[in-house]
């Protein structure tokens, strides 16, 4: 990941990974025929391991809003605290099946609840994959301002149509953990509250405002 990521415009060769890794030449053609394919390799095993590390930390919770919100927080706080996985994700961002695993699912219930209110599913897919792209590029440039993450999140919630007495009860949830799978990715701030299973809309969720 690091190999890709540190050589940004240029295509990296495989010296490049045998060097890094102190590894034989025959010992890389042992696993992988060409960068391609261990390119290929790192994507879906980052994209894997990175939803369900999201997905494990939202575990219980339901509500479609909140999960979109929470979701783009911990990606972006990921993306804060681990330079080269930012930079990696946000190099190939439109390669393979990374961003294909972005929360569709979610967009579609909201609109199905009418938690959210846009034309269509996929207005709703590309405002949050664009946007969270974007302020990917954002932290690796150091011009994101405090809370980036939080404002981010929330502008993303005002254009899938959520209310806004909402949207400031999902910014202010308490992050649950993201546990790394790897000790090399960095894990976001912790949290031991969980909002659970109810709707953001809901009297519970009034309640605990």
């Amino acid at each position: 990941m690091r190999v890709f990521a540190d050589r940004r415009l240029q295509a990296p060769v495989i010296d490049d990974f045998i060097r890094a890794a102190d590894i034989a030449r025959g010992t890389f053609y042992g696993h992988f025929k060409s960068t391609v394919e261990l390119l290929d390799a790192t994507i879906k095993w980052l994209g894997d391991e990175t939803i369900a590390a999201i997905e494990a930390a939202m575990k219980g919770i339901h509500d479609p809003a909140l999960r979109v919100g929470t979701g783009v927080r911990l990606w972006l706080r990921k993306s804060q605290a681990d330079v080269a996985w930012c930079r990696f994700v946000s190099r190939i961002w439109d390669y393979g099946e990374l961003v294909k695993s972005q929360p569709m699912a979610d967009i579609q219930n909201g609109l199905r609840t009418k938690v959210f209110r846009l034309a269509c599913a996929e207005a709703g897919w590309d405002l949050v994959v664009g946007t969270t792209h974007q302020a990917m590029l954002r932290y690796l440039e150091h011009t994101a301002p405090r809370n980036y993450a939080e404002t981010v999140a929330a502008t993303v919630l005002r254009g899938l149509g959520v209310k806004p007495i909402d949207i400031e009860t999902i910014i202010r949830f308490p992050l649950p953990e993201m546990r790394p799978s790897d000790p090399h990715c960095a894990s976001p701030s912790r949290s031991t509250r969980r909002f659970g299973a109810r709707g953001i809309g809901t009297k519970g969720a009034k309640r605990r405002r």
